[in-house]
C-alpha cells in the first residue's frame, strides 16, 4: 500500500514537471524517454565499518579544503576509490533494505507511467546519478527525467548535489533532453500524506 501511494504521487508530479519543462512529445516519446530516480543512498550493512568511517573522514577534509577542484588530488582519488568501492558492494534485501525498496518503487513506476525507469543514489549504493543519465542515453532516450525520492524542499541532495549532476550531464549532452523533476508541490505531498492517513485510520477502524 505505501509503495503504490508513494509512486502514484511521483507519477503526477512526473507529469507536471514534463508539462512544465519539456517540448511537446512526439508519438514515439514513451520509446525515447527515461526516468532516472534517484535515492538518497546507504551503505550496505556488511561494508567494512573502517571503510565508511574513512570516507567519511576524506569528505570532511576534502570539505575544509573547499571542495574537490582545491583538495589535495591524492585525496580525492582516495575518496572516490573508496565510494567506487562502496557503491559496487552486492545488495541484498537483507544488507540494503533502502534500495531494495527504492527497487521497488522504480518497479510500480514503470507499470504506472509505461516508461524505462533506471535506479540511481546520490551516494554510497549503485549508479550515481550522471552514471544513471549515461545509462538511459546509451539506451536511446533522447528526453531523461530525474526524479528525486526525497520529495521534501530544503535538503541539500535535492537542492544542491542532484542539480549540480544534471547540469552537468545537460553540457555533455546538449542533444538529449534532461529534465529535473523538482520542486514537488507541498499540495501534492500532503495529499500523499493524507492518503497514507485515511487508510491506517480505516485499518484502525
Amino acid at each position: 500500500m505505501n509503495t503504490i501511494l508513494l509512486v502514484a504521487a511521483m507519477s503526477v508530479a512526473f507529469t507536471l514537471a514534463v508539462e512544465a519543462h519539456a517540448q511537446p512529445q512526439q508519438p514515439s516519446g514513451k520509446k525515447s524517454t527515461t526516468i532516472v530516480l534517484v535515492g538518497h543512498g546507504a551503505p550496505a550493512r556488511d561494508f567494512p565499518r573502517d571503510k565508511i568511517q574513512q570516507m567519511i573522514e576524506l569528505d570532511r577534509q576534502i570539505h575544509l579544503a573547499g571542495g574537490e577542484e582545491k583538495a589535495p588530488a591524492d585525496l580525492v582519488q582516495k575518496f572516490h576509490a573508496l565510494e567506487q568501492e562502496c557503491r559496487q558492494h552486492p545488495r541484498t534485501l537483507e544488507n540494503d533494505p533502502y534500495d531494495a525498496a527504492v527497487k521497488a518503487v522504480a518497479k510500480e513506476l514503470e507499470k504506472l507511467s509505461g516508461y524505462r525507469v533506471v535506479v540511481s543514489h546520490n551516494e554510497f549504493c549503485g549508479l550515481d546519478v550522471p552514471e544513471a543519465i549515461e545509462e538511459a542515453i546509451r539506451s536511446g532516450a533522447k528526453r531523461v527525467i530525474v526524479l528525486s525520492i526525497m520529495m521534501t524542499q530544503g535538503g541539500g541532495h535535492s537542492e544542491r548535489d542532484i542539480p549540480e549532476k544534471v547540469q552537468k550531464a545537460r553540457q555533455k549532452h546538449p542533444h538529449v533532453e534532461v529534465v529535473y523533476a523538482w520542486p514537488y508541490q507541498h499540495r501534492l505531498l500532503a495529499s500523499l500524506l493524507l492518503q497514507q492517513v485515511k487508510a491506517f485510520t480505516e485499518k484502525a477502524n
